[in-house]
């Protein structure tokens, strides 16, 4: 499916910029400028946002070789973006879990493909999304992934631990967040730090 978008027409130092020189550095250079102003908001210390940043450069360095040797492309669009991933195993849906993801496009005149599109998590780590996932979350940067690793995990006392493990542990992503949404501003933290390895994250109502 093709598809595109028009870029945000938000203020550049904000969420996105026009490429200045085409040299694959030098791109990469604008885009940590611009990352600085998310992770700046996810990560108390300037070690562990900076970090996160060379991971979602990583994660996009597809996107920097396109910009660097494709001289249609003019700039990158930015967005703050919603993921959502439901969890399965053996056919059956075990949750859903709600994430914060970025998203970064290739602008040609004043548009954003969604073949030019990649989506991180805010430890910098790439989203999996399949072709038809992109494309159903594209327009409004709202996407919904499934995981059925979860499946393999069947089959013998260890593969019992493993399902049950996960599941304990999406049980208690489920109540942290209902818990979170009742006014509960602490709920979150425990669970933070084991998703994010103890990063700085800041929760406030």
């Amino acid at each position: 499916m093709y598809v595109v978008r028009s870029t945000t027409g938000a203020k550049p130092q904000m969420l996105g910029f026009i490429i200045e020189n085409r040299d694959p550095d030098a791109i990469r250079g604008q885009l940590r400028e611009q990352l600085s102003n998310f992770f700046s908001v996810f990560y108390k210390k300037e070690s562990e946002a900076n970090a996160a940043i060379d991971k979602t450069l990583s994660s996009l360095s597809g996107l920097i070789d396109k910009a660097a040797s494709d001289s249609s492309v003019d700039g990158f669009d930015i967005r703050l973006s919603q993921v959502a991933t439901q969890y399965s195993a053996g056919g059956s849906s075990l949750a859903s879990i709600l994430g914060i993801g970025i998203e970064a496009g290739l602008s040609r005149d004043g548009k954003v493909a969604v073949e030019d599109t990649k989506v991180a998590d805010v430890a910098g780590n790439a989203v999996p999304l399949t072709e038809k996932e992109l494309s159903v979350g594209f327009k409004d940067a709202r996407y919904t992934r499934t995981d059925s690793t979860l499946g393999g995990a069947t089959g013998g006392a260890s593969g019992n631990e493993r399902l049950q493990k996960a599941m304990d542990q999406l049980r208690e992503t489920q109540d942290a967040l209902d818990r979170f949404r009742k006014g509960d501003t602490g709920a979150l933290k425990p669970l933070l730090e084991r998703l994010m390895g103890n990063s700085g994250f800041s929760v406030s109502a």
